[in-house]
C-alpha cells in the first residue's frame, strides 16, 4: 500500500515527484475500477481525493497530475453508477465531466433526467448533454520539419497553390 501522505506534509513546495505517487494512487483506483471491484476502488480513490486533489487545486496547469485523477474519477465513478450507488458516483463524474469526459456527462445527463439520487432536472440534463455533443476530438496534426507543426492535409486538394504564388484566376 502506498503510504505516502505524510511526504506531501513534508514539502513546502511542489515536487515532481508528487504527481508520480498522485500517478500511481489513481492508477490504483483504476485497475480496482477495471476488476469491478467496487467497494474496494471506492476505497482506493480516498487516498487521491486526500492528497491529490488539493496539489491540483494549488497547481491546476499540472497535465501529469490532473490527467490521473480525471481517469480515475471516471472509472470509479462509472462503476458507482452501474451499481447504483449514484450519490457517490456523482461527484466522481462532475468532477470528470468538468474537466471534459463526455462519458461522464452522458452519465451526470441520465441521473438528471431520471433523478436518481438527484432532483430531477430537465433543464440540467439538456445542459449536460448538449456540453458532452459539443466536445469533439481535435483533428489529428501532423508535423513537418520544415514547417513545425500543422493541420493534416492543409492545403491540399482543389484550390492548392504553392506558397508564394498568385491565386488562380
Amino acid at each position: 500500500m502506498l503510504q505516502a501522505g505524510k511526504a506531501f506534509d513534508r514539502v513546502a513546495g511542489y515536487e515532481d515527484e508528487m504527481s508520480d505517487i498522485c500517478a500511481a494512487w489513481t492508477e490504483r483506483a483504476i485497475l480496482l475500477a477495471g476488476d469491478r471491484r467496487v467497494d474496494e476502488a471506492a476505497k482506493a480513490s480516498r487516498d487521491p481525493d486526500a492528497h491529490c486533489r488539493p496539489l491540483l487545486a494549488k497547481y491546476p496547469w499540472d497535465f501529469y497530475l490532473r490527467v490521473p485523477i480525471v481517469r480515475a474519477d471516471l472509472s470509479v465513478g462509472k462503476l458507482l453508477f452501474d451499481n447504483a450507488r449514484f450519490a457517490e458516483a456523482r461527484a466522481r463524474l462532475q468532477f470528470a465531466s468538468d474537466w471534459g469526459q463526455r462519458e461522464a456527462s452522458t452519465l451526470l445527463a441520465r441521473m438528471y433526467r431520471d433523478g436518481l439520487s438527484v432532483a430531477a432536472d430537465a433543464t440540467r440534463a439538456e445542459a449536460l448533454d448538449s456540453q458532452a455533443l459539443c466536445r469533439r476530438p481535435r483533428k489529428p496534426r501532423s508535423v513537418s520539419p520544415s514547417r513545425g507543426i500543422r493541420p493534416r492535409n492543409q492545403g491540399q486538394g482543389p484550390g492548392h497553390r504553392a506558397r508564394g504564388q498568385p491565386p488562380a484566376p
